[in-house]
């Protein structure tokens, strides 16, 4: 009983300089986000939040930032309408591990001025960027639109979305766009005020590796249905067909330029380094940029601007092994072929005005 109660104390002893270590470390802070429903269905965090990023167990590329009056990362407050650009996006966009003046929208800034406008949030999906352009572009009233798409994002379009974000469904015969609501958990609110938690879970990213784990574990030995797989690659060629109708509805709407900014598979130039986030999902990329070119969109595809200056330069354009995220190099390369396309539509649109 002696014995039990020792380790007992002891175990709560090793708990408590651990909570004071990581208290003065820089461990990912998280961040808390507004409630979503059918009225605001996009996601996005609690404005004006201070936070503290860091990436894996060594904390890299540790910052402090403060979300805008919106409450999205690296993007201006919203206050002077209408917009020049607006850039629609995910993670890559938000870009927790970078300063304002290393992202895209910050480089753009440099270049084409001010009116460079972002709204992207972790985990955004194709619907979801349909979400944000119905919301802000009657709203900001841009010039040009960018919309960031993910080499994986056309080969889960029809994947059931999470709360807090918005996917396809059918409807019928029709296609329909679903939201689930987000509330934040009372109990997530209490536990992640211990540093010691937050790092277990954003920066160990336990709860990812988990629900990898299982999902392993119950694909084993699993046989591939071929009707399952055609009925969900009509299914997918159904929602893009769909998504790319609306984004052209709000195209032909407002008069804007909207340019498809789509990520290369930087594992493809590195043969010896495998990205699990970067998966065989190229098939679905091309179709998805032939659907996008038949309907008239301007599409700027990131792989042969990567590949020239990897063959170049032999630059990194993440963060890898540790982190798939663009680091300032691909940024830096991502708007440099962007100005290009946007500085004839800014031009244009002020000389008009």
């Amino acid at each position: 009983m002696r014995f039990l109660l020792n380790l007992v104390w002891g175990v709560m002893l090793a708990l408590g300089v651990l909570e004071a270590c990581f208290r003065v470390l820089p461990v990912n802070s998280g961040l808390r986000m507004v409630s979503t429903s059918a009225a605001e269905p996009y996601s996005r965090y609690l404005p004006q939040q201070a936070f503290v990023y860091s990436h894996g167990w060594n904390l890299l590329n540790a910052r402090h930032g403060t979300t805008n009056n919106l409450g999205f990362i690296n993007a201006a407050d919203f206050d002077r309408p209408p917009s020049k650009v607006l850039i629609i996006g995910d993670s890559f966009i938000e870009s927790f591990m970078h300063h304002y003046p290393d992202t895209l929208q910050g480089h753009l800034e440099s270049t084409l001025g001010k009116g460079i406008d972002a709204v992207a949030t972790s985990g955004n999906g194709l619907a979801d960027t349909l979400q944000l352009l119905k919301k802000f572009v009657p709203m900001m009233r841009p010039s040009a639109v960018v919309i960031f798409v993910k080499t994986w994002d056309p080969s889960v379009i029809a994947a059931a979305p999470l709360p807090g974000y918005s996917g396809f469904f059918n409807e019928g015969k029709n296609v329909a766009v679903h939201h689930v609501p987000y509330r934040e958990s009372s109990v997530k609110k209490w536990v992640t005020k211990s540093a010691l938690i937050r790092y277990i879970y954003y920066n160990l990213k336990f709860s990812e590796w988990l629900s990898q784990a299982f999902k392993l574990n119950a694909s084993v030995g699993r046989s591939i249905d071929k009707g399952v797989l055609a009925n969900e690659a009509a299914k997918k060629l159904e929602f893009t067909r769909y998504y790319l109708a609306e984004v052209n509805a709000i195209k032909q709407a407002y008069g804007l330029h909207i340019t498809f900014l789509l990520d290369g598979d930087r594992s493809s130039l590195h043969p010896s380094r495998k990205d699990k986030t970067q998966a065989s999902t190229t098939d679905d990329q091309h179709i998805f940029s032939r659907l996008a070119g038949e309907a008239g969109f301007d599409l700027l595809d990131l792989e042969p601007i990567f590949k020239r200056h990897w063959l170049a330069h032999r630059e990194e354009f993440d963060y890898l092994p540790a982190d798939g995220h663009w680091n300032a190099v691909a940024h830096q390369l991502a708007a440099d072929a962007l100005v290009t396309r946007l500085l004839p539509v800014v031009r244009g649109d002020l000389a008009h005005k």
